[in-house]
């Protein structure tokens, strides 16, 4: 079992154990590397119109219409209708699976299990079954869900 902290464009922070031991000590080659896999699968997400993409566009078209702040995020926080927050929402938590994909790879983990295939995005989730796909052809990601992670671990 290894936690991921997911990267510095998410508040990294160092954890300790109850004796206040830390728990994760990356070398710097290593941190380094796997910031480096990190981005390159994330910009390639992104690249896509995946993860975090369509909230910078949500920001975007926000900002267009009320004009001002250049960080997308403070868009994203401002009250909105329930129509606009549920669109709002919904690109979030895209953003978090992309970002969550990326950081098992960054890690080196070739295994990213999940029951979420996208359905309720379609192919705008980086989870939809196509995208699954393009990420095992492109990065060598295997999905599984968690009974065939228990069948690999028992078998």
């Amino acid at each position: 079992m290894k936690l991921l902290a997911v990267f510095p464009r998410l508040a990294r922070g160092k954890v300790d154990d109850p004796d206040g031991n830390r728990y994760i000590i990356p070398d710097e080659a290593e941190l380094v590397q796997c910031l480096e896999r990190q981005y390159a699968m994330l910009s390639a997400i992104e690249a896509r119109g995946l993860g975090c993409a369509q909230a910078r566009q949500i920001a975007l078209e926000i900002q267009t219409e009320v004009g001002g702040h250049s960080n997308f995020l403070f868009y994203l926080g401002r009250p909105r209708n329930p129509t606009e927050q549920e669109k709002i929402n919904r690109a979030i938590a895209e953003w978090s699976d992309g970002d969550s994909i990326a950081a098992h790879y960054g890690y080196g983990i070739d295994l990213f299990c999940s029951r979420d295939f996208g359905q309720n995005a379609g192919k705008a989730s980086v989870l939809h079954p196509d995208n699954r796909q393009w990420l095992s052809d492109t990065f060598g990601i295997r999905f599984v869900t968690l009974a065939a992670l228990a069948e690999m671990v028992t078998a």
